[in-house]
């Protein structure tokens, strides 16, 4: 039996990096066709897509510019969370940026990305347990609404 090599293709860092962009916001897209987990977040149309779109694909030009690129992910992923979008949707390209920002800065950049990461990811579930415990009008399950109104202290004052 002979040994077989086999052949390995090198991409170059940038050609490897649109190929990331394109394949993340591939599946941010397919993701974003499934209904939400919750009712307080809606599915993707035209507006979602562009702005699932303006997530992914800087993503391209993480190696050249990795801070550039973590903050301007994070500002629309902020958007989309705020759009009231399923955040899950976008999460795969803030996080690689941070991977990247973390690979190539010092360790205050990386921590100062990740605060600016995590402060989004914070809103988002701030904006999800708002809407679910003190029930916004899509959610039309009274009685889980019920319950947790009936332990949240915001809730208890109105």
């Amino acid at each position: 039996m002979r040994n077989m090599r086999w052949a390995r293709v090198r991409l170059p860092p940038p050609a490897l990096d649109a190929a990331l962009a394109l394949a993340f916001a591939a599946v941010s897209l397919l993701l974003g066709q499934k209904p939400p987990p919750l009712a307080g977040w809606h599915g993707l149309n035209a507006y979602g897509d562009v702005l699932t779109l303006l997530v992914n694909l800087p993503i391209a030009a993480r190696s050249r510019a990795p801070v550039t690129v973590t903050v301007f992910v994070c500002g629309m992923w902020a958007v989309f969370v705020a759009a009231g979008y399923w955040p899950v949707v976008n999460c795969l390209a803030p996080l690689l940026a941070l991977y990247t920002v973390a690979s190539l800065r010092s360790l205050r950049v990386a921590v100062g990305c990740a605060l600016i990461m995590s402060s989004v990811w914070w809103y988002a579930g701030a904006t999800v347990a708002s809407t679910w415990t003190c029930g916004s009008p899509a959610n039309r399950d009274r009685s889980r609404r019920a319950w947790a109104c009936a332990r949240t202290a915001s809730c208890r004052k109105r």
